[in-house]
């Protein structure tokens, strides 16, 4: 928002505002000096006539100092708004900002990292709102949340956007731990709402982690069994490899629980 600043016309000459303008601005500390008198305000003396001896200098002096005047005080409003601007929206550009990090975590499917983009989003909240006590700002951050989500809610993106119990367990389990996050969009829920992880969903997980942990070792004995003694050395390496990636994955998955 701008301000336009008000100037002066010695041209156009308008006795009661400009009377009144004046008046008003004799009031003002430090405008005590200057000629408001009739005489200084109007150039042809009383009856506007174009007669006798008036200090035109005077008189636009006068005019010059009120532009200026005018010029510093519409200067300094401008400052003040864009001062009152940026303490009254920084806390909302900065939950904007923390916001649409935390979006392409969820959308991008980055269990892991959703945790730290939260709590990034959740200071953000606090900033805006610093008297609050830790429960107001949680329950005003699921509302900021959905403002700007069109009013679906945290948990609902997760689970939208992240993979289910039994796919993220199967994508540990394929990759051995090292290509997958460790952590599930349920898993997450669950700490937002600050309950436990469910068991549908903890079995979900370690029967997914199993299955992957075990065809993932099935593949690799097969492929070696295969180089060392052809097809039937293949066969055997993958029902070794099966029941290596079974017993692995069980203990593996019972240690991240």
């Amino acid at each position: 928002m701008s301000t336009q600043g008000i100037m002066f016309n010695p041209y156009q000459f308008n006795f009661p505002n400009y009377y009144s303008s004046y008046s008003t601005m004799a009031d003002l500390p430090g405008m005590s000096d200057f000629n408001y008198s009739l005489d200084g305000l109007m150039p042809f003396g009383y009856n506007m006539m174009p007669f006798g001896g008036y200090n035109y200098q005077q008189y636009y002096d006068n005019m010059s100092q009120m532009q200026d005047f005018y010029s510093q005080y519409n200067r300094h409003n401008v400052e003040l708004q864009r001062g009152n601007d940026i303490s009254i929206n920084s806390p909302d550009v900065a939950i904007n900002k923390a916001h649409n990090a935390l979006t392409g975590k969820i959308v991008g499917n980055e269990q892991e990292q959703i945790s730290l983009a939260l709590i990034k989003f959740e200071n953000a909240v606090r900033k805006k709102y610093p008297n609050a006590t830790d429960e107001q700002v949680k329950d005003y951050l699921a509302y900021e949340y959905g403002l700007r989500s069109g009013g679906s809610t945290l948990t609902e993106d997760i689970k939208k956007y992240g993979s289910g119990s039994f796919l993220q367990g199967l994508k540990q389990g394929l990759g051995l731990g090292l290509i997958a996050d460790n952590k599930t969009a349920d898993e997450n829920c669950a700490a937002i709402e600050g309950l436990p992880e469910s068991r549908t969903s903890k079995m979900k997980k370690h029967i997914g982690r199993v299955t992957g942990s075990t065809a993932s070792c099935a593949a690799i004995g097969a492929t070696i069994g295969a180089c060392c003694g052809g097809p039937a050395g293949a066969g055997v390496g993958l029902v070794i490899g099966a029941i290596v990636g079974l017993v692995g994955g069980i203990g593996v998955s019972a240690s991240k629980g």
